[in-house]
């Protein structure tokens, strides 16, 4: 996965800077698209190796949707805004391009991966 400094640059601000709030109501509508979402991960080859923790961030998110306590608001706000993300064909390089489509999209999830390691290994 090969992306420019600039793109890079600006994925971290898609993350950092969400245009949509993680309301519970929000968590809900993209919680209806839970299984596109692991079949979109699965059929990436830079994400499949990451499902479990994927299916994790899911659960977490399920569990904010249903008014449990959470861990850390920035870790909802930011795994609402990847997966978020994931579902659009057409942000920062469309999903449709050959060979790169999903680049930005792996790149994302797995930064949010990264950023929150630990708290995903405490759960």
């Amino acid at each position: 996965m090969k992306l420019n400094p600039e793109i890079k640059e600006e994925l971290e601000k898609i993350l950092t800077q969400p245009e949509r709030p993680a309301t519970r109501e929000n968590i809900r509508e993209l919680l209806i698209h839970d299984q596109q979402i692991i079949e979109r991960c699965a059929r990436i080859a830079t994400l499949k190796p990451y499902l479990p923790e994927i299916e994790k961030v899911l659960s977490i998110l399920n569990d904010c949707a249903e008014g449990h306590s959470t861990p850390d608001s920035r870790f909802i706000t930011e795994s609402f805004t990847v997966l978020s993300y994931l579902l659009t064909p057409y942000d920062l390089i469309p999903d449709f391009i050959p060979e790169t489509g999903f680049d930005d999209d792996s790149y994302l999830m797995i930064l949010l991966l990264e950023r929150h390691r630990n708290l995903l290994k405490s759960c």
